[in-house]
C-alpha cells in the first residue's frame, strides 16, 4: 500500500512540477514584454517629434521642443531600460538628438541629419520589441499589433513629413525639381505602402479575436488617415495643406498606437489569468488524484482483513483466546476403574493344563 501510495504521489506531482514550470516560463515572458509596451510607446512619441521638427528645420523655422518626449523617454530608460539592456543605446539617441538640436541645421543639412535620428529611433523599437520577443509571441493578435506599432506606423508618419519637407516651387506655377519629384514619389509610395500594411494588421487582429473597442477605435483612426493620405498623394497640394495634413497623420498615428499597445496589454492581461487558472486546477487535480488514491488502496485492503478474521475464529479473536474444551469424565466411573485395577494386582494367571496333568 506504502509502495503504490508513493508512485501515484510521484506521478501527480511530476504532472504538477511540468505545468508549474511551463506556466513559470510563460509568465516570466509576458512581464518582459510589458515592461516593452511603455518604452514602444515612449519611441513613438519620440518618432513623431523628429519628423516635426525636420519639416520645421528644413524650412528654416523655429525647431519645436522635444523635452517632453526626451523626458518621457529617460523615465522609461530609468525603469526597465537595464532589463531590456537597452539603456546605452537609448543614451546614444538622446546624445544624438541633442546635438542635432545644438547645431541647428537647416534646408537639406537637416533634412538628412533629422532623418536619420528617425531611423535611428525606428531601430531601437524594432529591437525593443524583438529583444521583449513581442515579435514571436505566440498569439497571433499580439503579433500583428506589434508589427504595426514597430513598423507600419513609424514608415506612415516619416513618409508624411518628407512630403511635407519637400519645398514649394521657387516661382509661383513652376513645376518642382526632378529631386523633389524623385523625392515625392517615393515618399507618396511609402505612404500607400504602409497605410496597407496598417489596414492588414487591424483586419488580421479582428479576425483573431480584438476587443470591440479595440476595432471601433483602430477604424475610425484608419479613416482619418485615409483622408489625409488623399491629400498628401494629390499632386501640387499647397504647401500649407500639406503640413496640416502630415501633422494630423502624426495625430492618428500616435492615437493609434496607443490604441494598439492598451489592446496588447489587454491580450497579455487575459493570458496571465488563464496561466493562474490553469496553475490553480493542476494542484487541485494533484491533490485530488493522491487522496483517490488514498481511499481505492483503503477500500481494497479491507477485504483482506476480514478473510483473517474468518480464518481465526470467524470473530477475528487472538488464537491464544480460544479455549479449549476437554470432554466431560463422571467420578464414580472413575472410582469403579480404581478398584477393578486394585483387585486384578492379587489375580495371577492360572497355568494352562499340559498333556502330563491331563
Amino acid at each position: 500500500m506504502g509502495l503504490l501510495l508513493v508512485v501515484a504521489s510521484g506521478l501527480f506531482g511530476t504532472l504538477w512540477l511540468q505545468v508549474s514550470r511551463a506556466n513559470s516560463a510563460e509568465l516570466a515572458r509576458i512581464d518582459t514584454e510589458r515592461q516593452a509596451l511603455p518604452y514602444l510607446r515612449a519611441l513613438g512619441g519620440l518618432t513623431g517629434e523628429l519628423v516635426q521638427a525636420r519639416t520645421a528645420a528644413t524650412a528654416g523655422q523655429t525647431v519645436p521642443s522635444m523635452t517632453a518626449a526626451l523626458v518621457a523617454l529617460s523615465d522609461v530608460d530609468a525603469k526597465v531600460g537595464a532589463d531590456l539592456s537597452m539603456t546605452e543605446r537609448t543614451a546614444e539617441l538622446r546624445a544624438a538628438v541633442e546635438q542635432v538640436r545644438a547645431d541647428g541645421p537647416t534646408g537639406q543639412v537637416a533634412r538628412e541629419r533629422y532623418g536619420d535620428l528617425i531611423v535611428q529611433a525606428g531601430s531601437l523599437m524594432q529591437s525593443v520589441s524583438a529583444t521583449a520577443q513581442l515579435i514571436a509571441d505566440p498569439r497571433p493578435q499580439v503579433r500583428v499589433l506589434i508589427d504595426a506599432v514597430v513598423i507600419h506606423t513609424p514608415t506612415l508618419v516619416a513618409a508624411a513629413g518628407r512630403v511635407a519637407d519637400v519645398p514649394p516651387p521657387a516661382k509661383p506655377n513652376a513645376s518642382p525639381s526632378s529631386d523633389d519629384v524623385v523625392q515625392l514619389a517615393l515618399a507618396r509610395h511609402d505612404l500607400t505602402t504602409a497605410y496597407a500594411g496598417l489596414t492588414a494588421s487591424v483586419r488580421m487582429a479582428t479576425e483573431t479575436g480584438a476587443s470591440n473597442r479595440f476595432v471601433a477605435d483602430a477604424t475610425r483612426q484608419l479613416d482619418q488617415l485615409q483622408l489625409r493620405l488623399a491629400l498628401l498623394t494629390t499632386i501640387n497640394q499647397p504647401t500649407s495643406t500639406t503640413a496640416n495634413a502630415a501633422s494630423d497623420v502624426r495625430q492618428q498615428t500616435n492615437l493609434f498606437i496607443t490604441s494598439a499597445l492598451a489592446e496588447v496589454e489587454s491580450s497579455l492581461s487575459q493570458r496571465v489569468e488563464t496561466l493562474t487558472q490553469q496553475q490553480v486546477i493542476a494542484t487541485v487535480t494533484v491533490i485530488a488524484g493522491i487522496a483517490l488514491t488514498l481511499v481505492v488502496l483503503w477500500r481494497t485492503a479491507v477485504p483482506g482483513r476480514a478473510a483473517s478474521a474468518e480464518e481465526t475464529g470467524g470473530d477475528g479473536a487472538d488464537v491464544a483466546s480460544v479455549s479449549v474444551r476437554s470432554p466431560t469424565v463422571d467420578a464414580r466411573e472413575l472410582l469403579e476403574m480404581a478398584e477393578l485395577g486394585h483387585a486384578g494386582q492379587g489375580v495371577r494367571a492360572r497355568p494352562q493344563d499340559g498333556a502330563d496333568n491331563a
